[in-house]
């Protein structure tokens, strides 16, 4: 072992048995004297500080700054290859013979008469539901009747709706009209 390992030790050792005694120092005052909550951690405090400084002084350790180093950017160049044109020779020409195209002037035209023969589909005709479209409408379930058009009687469910041509058949069974398409009339 070297002489200069052993010093080290020393004085870590020696800085921990320091700290335990101030430890123990501070919590004899304490008793001592009584404090209070406060006056407790004020007393601790200028403990610890005074400590801290003591240990730094004993061991001998510089407090020293780290340095952060920023990372250096490479500018990376990236080589395009060139290439150069040369002309490739010629081996062997093509020559080929186009013939000549002379326009016919007197140029007959037949007419063909075909029949052409259309198919006809003929449909047969569906028949016009007669659908009866009456004046009102009326709902078991909120006792209204409404005209044809009113937007609250489409919203009639089916099994509730009820048809007729007057409003007379709703007054007998005394349904209320409705607010917003027969009372606003």
């Amino acid at each position: 072992m070297t002489g200069k390992f052993v010093d080290e030790n020393e004085k870590i050792i020696v800085a921990i048995l320091t700290g335990a005694l101030t430890v123990l120092l501070a919590v004899l005052i304490a008793l001592i004297f009584n404090f209070n909550l406060v006056e407790n951690i004020v007393l601790f405090w200028i403990f610890t500080t005074l400590y801290a400084i003591f240990a730094i002084l004993i061991t001998g350790s510089k407090i020293v700054p780290r340095l952060v180093e920023k990372p250096v950017y490479v500018e990376k160049i990236v080589e395009k290859p060139v290439y150069i044109d040369k002309p490739f020779p010629i081996i062997q020409e093509v020559v080929k013979e186009i013939p000549l195209q002379v326009p016919i002037e007197n140029k007959t035209v037949e007419i063909i008469e075909k029949p052409i023969y259309m198919e006809k589909t003929i449909k047969p005709r569906t028949k016009k539901l007669e659908i009866p479209h009456y004046k009102f409408i009326g709902s078991n379930q909120t006792r209204r009747y409404h005209t044809r058009f009113c937007r609250l009687g489409k919203l009639i469910k089916k099994k509730y709706k009820i048809h007729s041509n007057s409003q007379a058949f709703f007054r007998k069974k005394k349904y209320k009209p409705c607010k917003v398409c027969i009372k606003r009339r």
